[in-house]
């Protein structure tokens, strides 16, 4: 590993060797990227060995094409054997939100995205008093989407003593991964591109990996052509030990337009079984021997088929799970396959695969006609995906349970297509949730169904452009007729849309609060209530009796799952209460931290500063603005 590594890449490595220098001062991260095969993998294997060898912890994941749309793959793979030495450090919301993204748990609460990312960042806090951290990703442009975000959150505020060791395909040009290129100030983000290697580099490398080395005069047209790129070289190496004959007749070297060609040239050597076998790996999210006997049949065949491929260099096994030697052969593999081929593939898959999620998505990918029990599945998975914080994974399963469903069932879709619209939402994809929101309602039957489209379809509109909404909301007033629950919220909304409008405010929280039933929905109740006592002195109306008291009883029983609204603090700095402000500040202010919301506690905050300078501490409120 280390002699390989460092072939023709003293420059690199350098850099490297300075990036782990410094973390102990500084938090850095360290992006390896360049072109398909030009050695990013070995370079960032060396980084990993030499970190360990400091006494580093290194939490690291080799993200693959095929997991990009399973959640939180990557993050199990980081956490993989620390998270649980330190899970009871964490604040209870962080706690049960990594535990529901790591599938280590069944609670049926829905985790919330920034707890998960806001745990992540407790745990590299709590590895990091030990010893320095490196979160080491190889092909970060296959993160899976809820991954990257939680790793985005957390590269903009690393602990100290935590780095990033990232590589990944790309040019020049592109946006660096996990935000890096606006990241935090004070994180330094160091960009190392891989150019070519030099002629006696490459002749190293196809010494190494060759039979037979290819003549100088050979090498050097192999260079040339190659661009110095070892993959290419070594697959056009291997092209010219498969069929010698083209050198000695003169023939120019067999280089291909795409190197996805020039693989494929390999792939095509295999055998039947062979064949079978890759293809099923290059599906599969994480590939194993017993999931390819399972969707092969015969344990001989696929046994074959595994230690041929790995002969060929094109498999290999780490830890009983299978993987392309290299991303582009495993690209080449799905490339090279039929849609009919592929669809078919991904239904036998689907019935082999112990994950639930895996099934989910390989089910998605397989079924093109409607079919109502396929879409309850997708469903299904796009509902759990809910509670894990997965949120762009949720909107894909609903968006193609929508999709599958019968034109006969057009409750069921819209239900679906709304599920789709809420999840874009919260991944903050306006554009896109409002037309999903709109499509749901044009398809909606009249009744429950289009209110709760229309209702989410105010709700896009409003964050387009506040103030707006409030037809969709009135029109679902009058679909949701029968339905009390429902009734309630779309009440609640209306009156939180309403602020500029303080009597219709009222008269829809005093509507919300007769509907809302405290036992169903607490939280929601408090936050009616305390419009209600926030609205009605607006507008002069007398405060009912214990209304503030019941207000946070409500938001206690609760629990932990009820925003913090800040109707309450404010009524209390209006009342000069100052300190039931300072009281309720630390419990809104904690509330937010645990969620990594820190635009929220910088709002907060300003309540606290207003209330500390009229209670006369000028200074102290100075100090907090």
């Amino acid at each position: 590993m280390q002699e390989r590594a460092s072939i023709g890449r003293g420059t690199e490595l350098a850099s490297v060797e300075r990036f782990l220098d410094g973390l102990s001062e500084t938090r850095a991260a360290l992006v390896l990227e360049g072109e398909p095969g030009i050695g990013k993998t070995v370079l960032w294997r060396e980084g990993v060995e030499t970190a360990r060898s400091r006494g580093f912890t290194v939490l690291g994941a080799e993200p693959a094409e095929s997991e990009s749309s399973l959640p939180y793959a990557a993050l199990s793979d980081l956490l993989a054997g620390v998270y649980e030495e330190h899970r009871d450090e964490l604040a209870p919301v962080q706690r049960r939100g990594l535990d529901a993204a790591l599938l280590l748990g069944d609670d049926e609460k829905a985790a919330e995205p920034r707890a998960i990312a806001s745990g992540l960042i407790a745990v590299l806090a709590a590895l990091a008093r030990a010893a320095n951290v490196v979160v080491a990703i190889d092909d970060a442009q296959w993160l899976d989407r809820s991954s990257a975000r939680a790793l985005e959150f957390a590269a903009r505020r690393l602990p100290q003593g935590v780095g990033l060791l990232l590589a990944r395909r790309s040019g020049a040009r592109e946006e660096l991964p996990l935000g890096l290129d606006a990241g935090a100030a004070e994180l330094s983000v160091t960009r190392v591109g891989l150019g070519p290697l030099s002629l006696g580099a490459l002749h190293h490398v196809l010494r190494q990996r060759l039979e037979h080395v290819p003549s100088r005069p050979t090498l050097v047209r192999l260079a040339e052509v190659s661009g110095g790129n070892p993959l290419y070289a070594l697959e056009i190496g291997r092209a010219l030990e498969r069929n010698p004959d083209r050198l000695v007749l003169g023939e120019s070297l067999p280089i291909p337009p795409r190197l996805h060609e020039l693989v494929s040239g390999r792939l095509h050597d295999l055998s039947e079984e062979a064949t079978a076998v890759v293809r099923a790996a290059a599906l599969l999210a994480r590939p194993t021997r017993t999931l390819l006997v399972a969707a092969g049949g015969d344990r001989g065949a696929v046994e074959a088929g595994v230690l041929e491929a790995e002969e060929a260099g094109i498999l290999q096994t780490e830890r009983a799970r299978l993987r392309f030697s290299h991303p582009m052969l495993g690209a080449a593999v799905t490339g090279a396959l039929t849609a009919e081929a592929r669809r078919q593939l991904h239904r036998r898959l689907a019935d082999v695969v112990t994950d639930r999620d895996e099934r989910a998505l390989h089910l998605a990918q397989s079924e093109f006609e409607p079919d109502e029990g396929v879409a309850d599945e997708l469903e299904q998975a796009a509902e759990r995906s809910l509670r894990r914080g997965a949120q762009d994974a949720a909107a894909a399963l609903f968006g193609a349970a929508a999709r599958l469903t019968p034109d006969a069932l057009a409750g069921a879709a819209a239900r679906r297509a709304t599920g789709e619209a809420a999840a874009l939402l919260a991944t903050g994809d306006l554009g896109r949730a409002r037309s999903v929101a709109a499509g749901a309602v044009a398809r909606a039957p009249a009744g429950p169904a289009r209110a709760a489209a229309l209702l989410l379809l105010a709700e896009t509109e409003w964050v387009a452009e506040p103030g707006s909404g409030r037809a969709q909301l009135e029109s679902a007033l009058a679909e949701a007729e029968g339905d009390r629950r429902l009734l309630g919220r779309i009440h609640a909304k209306i009156a939180a849309f309403a602020f500029f409008d303080q009597r219709v405010a009222v008269e829809h929280t005093e509507a919300a609060a007769a509907l809302v039933d405290e036992r169903e929905d607490p939280g929601l109740l408090a936050y009616v209530l305390a419009s209600r006592l926030f609205f009605g002195a607006q507008v002069g109306l007398p405060t009912p009796a214990g209304l503030l008291e019941r207000a946070l009883a409500l938001e206690a029983q609760a629990g932990d799952d009820a925003e913090r609204s800040s109707l309450f603090l404010i009524w209390l700095v209006a009342m000069d209460a100052f300190a039931e402000v300072r009281t309720r500040h630390a419990v809104e202010d904690a509330w937010y931290a645990d969620r990594g919301e820190e635009g929220w506690r910088a709002e907060k905050q300003s309540h606290l500063a207003l209330a500390e300078f009229r209670a006369g501490n000028t200074r102290l409120a100075e100090g907090l603005i």
